[in-house]
């Protein structure tokens, strides 16, 4: 496995994972509807091209094929954080998040925040996440249960 800048070219492969990823992993925790309705998140070209040109973004690959990727914005918000449902319970969301992690020390964040799938939330936790408070957003008219957590992280000196 090799960990990797993620690049513009890669994201329609970036897109068909979380696809993929979304509508297998996240079923027993969302109904169809709700999984469809999140999944039109896929749609908005401009975010997708902004995750990968204006987020810190990395990518895990293995043989050529990402199997993961995150990404951390400036304001200390991991925005994404998905692995392919193929290379679930690898340790590759533990290696992503450990790299945004070190990214945000190197930044000088103290505090990591993201909104949290109900399947990613025990994740989340184990890395050291508290929730703040549970959320409801709607998505094309559909309502959809996440978390809002944050975890404060040490800064090293140096």
């Amino acid at each position: 496995m090799i960990l990797t800048p993620a690049q513009p070219d890669e994201l329609k492969e970036l897109q068909d994972l979380f696809v993929n990823t979304v509508s297998t992993v996240c079923t027993k925790d969302y109904t169809p509807e709700q999984i469809q309705a999140w999944l039109s998140g896929v749609d908005n070209h401009s975010r997708w091209v902004s995750i990968v040109t204006e987020q810190y973004a990395v990518a895990i690959k293995e043989q050529s094929q990402i199997i993961g990727f995150a990404s951390l914005t400036d304001d200390s918000e991991l925005d994404m954080l998905y692995v392919h449902k193929d290379h679930q319970n690898r340790g590759i969301a533990w290696t992503l998040y450990t790299e945004i992690e070190q990214e945000a020390r190197r930044r000088g964040q103290s505090v990591i925040f993201s909104n949290v799938s109900q399947t990613a939330r025990p994740f989340f936790e184990k890395m050291g996440f508290h929730v703040l408070h549970e959320q409801t957003v709607e998505i094309q008219g559909v309502t959809l249960g996440n978390y809002r957590m944050r975890k404060a992280i040490e800064l090293t000196s140096g």
